[in-house]
């Protein structure tokens, strides 16, 4: 009598089964992947538009005497802008003194009447430059009379820079706008002749309160 041997036919999965499997698996996966291509996009648009520190300082001071016997006064401000990659655009650029009376809290001269540039605003900064900007600061005949006649080799007097800029790169990215605030002493030296130069330049450091 011949042996009966049971056998068990293992069913394939449908294909149609096989499909739906697949393709929840893959669209968890494609999902992912998105998420983390986004992030990467971002994290690195993030890191070509982080501001970088823009470093400022005095190079020059020159002045004489204006018509109505006030002190017109002319300093150039260097702006170095060490980022390799985003230009700097200044969308505002202001300077003002400010000088320190004995025994008394510092005081702005130019308080009232910012200082003109004489470089067109807004303009463009490209990477890993320097640009010298010249302002004009005027000093009236009342002010320069009644408190800095006489008084500027006792009274340190520093001068005050405020920008607003944001950081580009080409025409397709740019940050939000920054505002700085920096103070540059320059000392008793800023009127000591009709030209000075300041060879290494006074260092700009960040201003109190920002």
């Amino acid at each position: 009598m011949a042996a009966m041997v049971a056998t068990t036919k293992l069913k394939a999965p449908s294909s149609a089964s096989t499909i739906r499997s697949w393709s929840t698996k893959q669209y968890i996966l494609l999902a992912l992947g998105g998420t983390l291509a986004a992030a990467v996009v971002v994290i690195a648009i993030s890191a070509l538009l982080s501001p970088a520190e823009i470093d400022f300082s005095i190079t020059k001071a020159s002045h004489h005497p204006s018509q109505d016997g006030g002190v017109d006064l002319y300093l150039t401000v260097t702006a170095g802008n060490p980022g390799w990659r985003a230009a700097v655009e200044y969308r505002r650029f202001d300077v003002k003194l400010q000088y320190t009376p004995d025994n008394d809290s510092p005081t702005l001269i130019n308080e009232d009447a910012g200082a003109p540039t004489l470089v067109r605003m807004p303009f463009v900064q490209p990477p890993r430059n320097t640009t010298a900007i010249l302002v004009s600061v005027f000093i009236s005949a009342e002010y320069w009379n009644e408190h800095l006649k006489g008084e500027t080799k006792k009274n340190p007097i520093s001068v005050q820079v405020t920008a607003t800029v944001r950081f580009v790169i080409g025409k397709a990215f740019s940050t939000r706008s920054y505002d700085i605030a920096v103070s540059c002493n320059v000392g008793l030296a800023l009127f000591d002749n009709a030209t000075v130069l300041f060879n290494n330049g006074v260092n700009c450091d960040e201003a109190a309160g920002n």
